[in-house]
């Protein structure tokens, strides 16, 4: 019989591939938009491909975090959270710390600085 339990461990046991491609990643790692349906489950997904990586890296969820559930949810698996409004720029700008940026299911990596595209700030 299906439970919610065995449906979100289904969903957030990563495969082996996924464990090699997080070895690879240069610095940690942001996702972007981390509080809405699929979010919370993303970024669990993620922190566990970290860990079975066994390479340390940061897992940072943005969003709003309109539900304090979700927040908790992070938390308690080791995800860092902060919330920013992502469509105010500054804010964006402010946030940029993580050189692996996970956005809409495609992943950015680069090896140096980051040049925000909106301010022309560094992070």
């Amino acid at each position: 019989m299906w439970t919610e339990e065995k449906l979100n461990q289904m969903l957030t046991d990563p495969s082996e591939a996924l464990v090699r491609d997080m070895a690879r990643l240069q610095g940690d790692l942001m996702i972007l938009g981390a509080g809405g349906k699929m979010g919370p489950t993303l970024c669990v997904l993620a922190k566990k491909a970290v860990e079975k990586s066994g390479v340390p890296r940061r897992v940072i969820a943005v969003s709003r975090f309109s539900d304090p559930l979700a927040t908790g949810l992070l938390r308690e698996y080791g995800v860092e959270t902060i919330s920013c409004d992502l469509t105010d720029r500054t804010q964006l700008c402010r946030q940029a710390r993580a050189i692996s940026v996970l956005r809409g299911g495609i992943m950015k990596t680069k090896k140096k600085t980051i040049k925000c595209p909106y301010c022309g700030g560094t992070a």
